[in-house]
C-alpha cells in the first residue's frame, strides 16, 4: 500500500472501517525504520533548500563579498562523490549479501567522508586567511551550509556503519 492510498483513506467511512477490521492492526506495511528515514531525509533536504534560498537570496544586498574558490573545494567535491560511489557500491554488495565487500565499502566510504570533513577544515582556515570571518561576513552562510553538510554526511555514515556492525 502507497503513501498515498494511506493518506486519502477515510477511516469514518462504513466501507473503510471494513477494510480497517480485515489487517493485523498496523497502519503501513512499511518497517518502522523505513519510515523514520525517509521523514529524516525530507527534513534534510528541506533544511538544505532553505539554506540555499537564504543564501542566494542573501547575495542580493550590496554588502555582499564573494568568497574565493580555494583548489581544495575541487578537491573535496571529488572525495565527497568517491564517498557517495562507494557507499552506493556498499549498498549493492549489501543486496547481494556479501557482507565482507559491504563492510569494506562502508569502511571506505567512512574514511572518505572524514577526509572530506577535514579538508573542510582546511578550506575553512584558508578562508579566515584571506580575511573572511563569520562575524565579519554576510557570506559566513558558506561556513554554515557546509558544517551542516558535513555534519548530514559524517552522521548518515557512522549510523550507516553501526546499523552494519562495523
Amino acid at each position: 500500500m502507497s503513501i498515498f492510498s494511506l493518506l486519502s483513506q477515510k477511516p469514518w467511512m462504513p466501507d473503510q472501517a471494513a477494510i480497517d477490521n480485515t489487517h493485523i492492526g498496523r497502519s503501513s506495511s512499511h518497517p518502522l525504520p523505513r519510515i523514520a528515514l525517509y521523514v529524516l531525509m525530507a527534513v534534510i533536504g528541506v533544511l538544505f533548500s532553505l539554506f540555499s534560498v537564504a543564501y542566494i537570496g542573501r547575495m542580493a544586498y550590496g554588502d555582499w563579498r564573494i568568497l574565493p574558490e580555494p583548489t581544495l573545494l575541487w578537491f573535496n567535491t571529488g572525495v565527497i562523490m568517491l564517498s557517495s560511489f562507494a557507499f552506493a557500491r556498499a549498498t549493492v554488495n549489501a543486496k547481494e549479501n556479501d557482507l565482507k565487500r559491504t563492510r569494506e565499502y562502508l569502511l571506505l566510504a567512512g574514511v572518505l567522508t572524514l577526509g572530506f570533513i577535514t579538508g573542510q577544515l582546511f578550506v575553512w582556515r584558508e578562508l579566515v586567511s584571506f580575511g573572511y570571518f563569520v562575524s565579519t561576513n554576510p557570506s559566513y552562510a558558506f561556513f554554515l551550509f557546509t558544517n551542516s553538510f558535513a555534519y548530514t554526511s559524517f552522521t548518515g555514515r557512522l549510523n550507516c556503519m553501526v546499523c552494519c556492525n562495523l
